[in-house]
């Protein structure tokens, strides 16, 4: 099982934050990403991480335990030693379900000490291979509100709720304007349209000042891939690839206009968007 990937996110939308295993710790972040850190170590290939908004616990399983802690990381208890290989977990109500693949089971949490009891014995004990479920109640908390409740937060686009208030952000391709909750398209013209004679336009001798304007574009503002558009405007370029290639064949027109392109900064926008440098394009490598 790999380290890297993140499982079973689950999230408080009431304060805005998130919850989910990574390697064998549990980790946490406010739901825009931001304040993310780890909440409770060693918890081992766990699985089945639920959410108690009632009584704001955590509870997750691996092979032979399940655990549970508060949303805080603190108070780590093991609700139920068993043999049974629990794989996943829900609450609802006083009472936390979980499934050892072949039946459904239930604890009751608001009991001094737990009990377990079997749920559905007439059907569900037929179910072979069952790897999860989830309660209405665990989806779906009826009556609560958050940061982005009213008005989406004031957000254009899109309102992330977090522990200090509504943070805006936008789709793919658009960037958040500074001090705003308004978005833009992130649109940067530097290829020229095939026979439009606009091509010379964006490598000349300006070219360092041009590029000092561009930085605005990959700050932290940034929430999606800038999209190449020609230098009329006519023309948008979504596939990088395709921008290579309209470059490489625009590249010569350009050796020939008058004064300086500066190669250095050319090369440097078009690994920034493309991921290409122009070395790795012979003909444009011949060039230069």
């Amino acid at each position: 099982m790999r380290n890297d990937v993140p499982w079973d996110v689950v999230v408080d939308s009431t304060k805005g934050v998130m919850y989910w295993r990574l390697g064998t710790n549990i980790e946490t972040a406010a739901m825009d990403g931001t304040q993310r850190r780890v909440l409770v170590t060693e918890v081992g290939n766990s699985y089945g991480l639920s959410i108690d908004l009632k009584g704001q616990r955590l509870y997750w399983c691996n092979t032979t335990t399940i655990e549970s802690a508060s949303l805080d990381g603190s108070d780590r208890r093991v609700l139920l030693n068993t043999t049974d290989a629990p794989f996943f977990t829900t609450v609802l109500g006083e009472d936390l379900y979980f499934t050892d693949r072949r039946h459904v089971w239930k604890i009751n949490l608001s009991a001094s000490a737990p009990t377990i009891q079997q749920v559905g014995p007439a059907f569900v004990s037929l179910i072979n291979g069952l790897a999860g479920f989830s309660s209405q109640e665990e989806i779906h908390a009826t009556g609560t509100t958050n940061t982005c409740s009213n008005d989406n937060g004031g957000c254009e686009h899109v309102c992330f709720p977090t522990p200090k208030g509504p943070r805006c952000g936008c789709a793919e391709g658009f960037i958040l304007e500074e001090t705003s909750s308004q978005c833009s398209m992130a649109m940067v013209r530097l290829v020229g349209k095939e026979g439009s004679g606009a091509a010379e336009s964006c490598c000349q001798k300006d070219m360092k000042d041009f590029y000092s304007g561009l930085k605005e574009v990959w700050g932290p503002k940034m929430k999606g891939p800038v999209h190449l558009k020609s230098t009329d405007g006519m023309e948008t370029f979504y596939d990088s690839k395709k921008a290579v290639a309209r470059w490489s064949e625009q590249y010569q027109k350009l050796l020939n206009v008058p004064g300086d392109i500066d190669h250095e900064a050319l090369d440097e926008i078009l690994q920034r968007i493309t991921k290409t440098s122009l070395n790795e394009i012979p003909a444009m490598a011949e060039m230069a």
